[in-house]
């Protein structure tokens, strides 16, 4: 991992995550329940956390949704999980700069079913 400098005065001692470092509950996501209620967020600097239980199929993704409004009308961010982070057996975290009020998952099965899915988290 490279190591850099910040040499603009302006730029030395602010925080990078402007967020309330809060980690949300477990979000179990399956076949039969694919989302969640939103998640209220304050930062524009998100980790969005997946790991797998159960057996996946080769055709399972993830998606990351947002609402700018409050947790209404809920929108694709263009930012999903594949198959291949999601079959990672330790999990992948990814950190988004999304801004809204509340994200949340949205597994896309494919053929998967019974107790097989997701657990997802973030840290705002």
């Amino acid at each position: 991992m490279g190591r850099f400098a910040l040499t603009n005065p302006l730029q030395l001692g602010q925080p990078i995550v402007n967020g309330q470092n809060v980690l949300s509950s477990n979000h179990s996501l399956t076949s039969a329940s694919p989302t969640h209620t939103g998640i209220p967020v304050s930062s524009n600097l998100i980790a969005f956390s997946v790991s797998k239980f159960g057996t996946l199929t080769g055709d399972c993704t993830v998606d990351i949704e947002v609402s700018i409004d409050n947790g209404v009308n809920y929108r694709k961010t263009g930012y999903s999980f594949t198959n291949a982070e999601l079959a990672i057996s330790n999990g992948t975290v990814k950190a988004l700069q999304i801004k809204g009020t509340h994200v949340r998952f949205l597994l896309l099965p494919g053929t998967m079913t019974g107790a097989n899915g997701i657990n997802a988290r973030i840290l705002d």
